[in-house]
């Protein structure tokens, strides 16, 4: 195991799109860098800004941070090329010292998180910032290459593991959902799905036949009373 500074492998990249026509990548603290269009799942992943003209650009292998959320993670090593915002930063890796893949689950431990937050600038927690300088004035642990090939396709497949998992109980889940209202429909209406159609001996009543016309309905918060 041997101590390096981060400015022994990385090197700031500073590249511009010309024509804006690159893919736009999003970074986050929840999941890294991903294209912006699977980060959302509706229109939200159109950029705001009128042009992409002089974003900056990202090869596969680069790790791209968000400098001002850095203290929260919001930082990763691509999978993908394309373009980030001009406010970010992207630093190319030489991955004669160091494993892609292993620095990007290194970068995104509980530790180096801490280690970045600490060495980040501001006066209070949302204004902290982790400027390139500062990081690549950091040390960082690293093992042979060997070693990080082997450490990273270990948690590369681990890490597909418990996503298939939770993807597996998100669509249990959902066909649970489904099957309960589909239960409760034909328990209401076992005669039709449409809710317009009653059910014998059911008739439609207006709500203020239900309620007490000298209190009416009132909207709004309910706040408990001294006694609840």
């Amino acid at each position: 195991m041997r101590r390096h500074r981060f400015k022994h492998f990385l090197r700031e990249r500073n590249e511009f799109s010309k024509d804006g026509a690159e893919d736009l990548l999003s970074v986050s603290e929840y999941y890294g860098v991903k294209p912006r269009s699977e980060a959302f799942e509706t229109e939200e992943h159109e950029s705001r800004a009128e042009s992409l003209v002089g974003y900056r650009v990202v090869q596969r292998g680069d790790l791209v941070m968000n400098y001002m959320l850095a203290w929260k993670g919001a930082y990763g090593v691509s999978d993908h090329d394309g373009i980030v915002s001009p406010a970010y930063s992207v630093f190319e890796v030489d991955d004669r010292v160091v494993d892609q893949r292993f620095l990007h689950h290194k970068t995104r431990s509980q530790d180096m998180r801490a280690a970045f937050r600490a060495r980040s600038k501001g006066i209070i927690e949302s204004r902290l910032r982790l400027y390139p300088d500062n990081l690549l004035a950091m040390e960082v642990s690293l093992p042979d290459l060997p070693t990080q090939k082997r450490i990273a396709a270990f948690l590369d497949r681990e890490t597909a593991r418990i996503d298939a998992l939770i993807e597996k109980k998100q669509r249990f889940l959902a066909m649970a959902d489904e099957r309960w209202r589909a239960t409760l429909n034909h328990a209401v209406f076992p005669h039709s799905p449409d809710w317009s159609c009653l059910p014998d001996g059911w008739r439609k009543v207006q709500l203020k036949y239900l309620t007490d016309q000298r209190r009416p309905i009132m909207y709004g918060i309910v706040l408990p009373g001294p006694n609840v």
